[in-house]
């Protein structure tokens, strides 16, 4: 039923992740090229953490609480 929330959330998780493995990342830059690996683990375990609770709103079977936790957790992340 949330077909279309879950596909945002997704693509928003997606384009980060890329974002960290396409030459966007500045702290890659910053490191020997073989500690590479370990700051992109890091950082991919990162976006998806503080990912999570949108994916965890949407899956709730408490709908109110649901979307209030999920709207103020979007305001958050816009603020």
């Amino acid at each position: 039923s949330n077909r279309w929330s879950f596909g945002f959330a997704f693509g928003t998780t997606a384009y980060l992740v890329l974002f960290l493995f396409f030459d966007g990342y500045e702290l890659l830059k910053q490191v020997h090229p073989w500690a590479k690996v370990f700051v992109l683990l890091i950082s991919s375990t990162e976006v998806g953490l503080s990912m999570y609770p949108f994916f965890a709103c949407l899956s709730t079977s408490f709908r109110i609480t649901g979307a209030i936790l999920g709207l103020l957790y979007t305001l958050i992340w816009l603020v």
